[in-house]
């Protein structure tokens, strides 16, 4: 006959068998329930903040396949909460991320930017147009090539340009295109 309840040697409470983790140092599975393991382990991560990091780490690179698939399970389950989280630290670290980006993609900090929106009088460098409030920022625009941060322009400016590749003999080439369809 297989057994209907088990104790928990934490809570002292009979439960399921399947309230109890598989543990395999156990030979009927863990002595303590799911949630009472649940606890101890969170009491002992909240001791242990630096060491519970560190296993974290080991795991997820001892198997970075099941530590992604895990990861994206998690998203797939809590995907409405995941992306309440979002738009939350969206709004609460607003300026740690700018400053971030801006640092990881083009090697400027906060202040770099602010200068050169200053120096630019607050405007996209090639159309003169302010960003509205209600759009983004002004993109930061760089030579490919060198990485060099040349200025700062608005959406369709940076686009434009990226259309044209960067290409100077390219954009003198609409330009002459233009100036020509325009007179007829």
């Amino acid at each position: 006959m297989k057994q209907d309840k088990r104790i928990c040697r934490t809570c002292c409470k009979a439960k399921k068998p399947e309230d109890f983790y598989n543990d395999s140092r156990y030979p009927n599975g863990d002595i303590h329930c799911s949630e009472c393991r649940r606890k101890k382990v969170k009491a002992w991560r909240d001791a242990n903040p630096a060491r519970a990091k560190e296993i974290c780490k080991q795991s997820r690179m001892r198997n970075p396949e099941a530590s992604r698939k895990r990861a994206n399970e998690w998203h797939k389950k809590n995907h409405a909460r995941h992306l309440a989280y979002m738009a939350e630290r969206r709004k609460t670290h607003a300026l740690q991320i700018l400053s971030s980006k801006l640092q990881s993609a083009f090697g400027i900090t906060i202040a770099e930017y602010n200068a050169l929106f200053s120096s630019q009088k607050g405007a996209c460098a090639i159309c003169h147009k302010s960003p509205d409030q209600n759009k983004k920022r002004l993109a930061v625009d760089h030579c490919h090539n060198t990485k060099k941060v040349r200025g700062l322009l608005c959406s369709t400016c940076n686009q434009g340009i990226g259309l044209f590749k960067d290409d100077v003999k390219l954009l003198q080439s609409a330009i002459l295109y233009l100036t020509k369809t325009q007179k007829t």
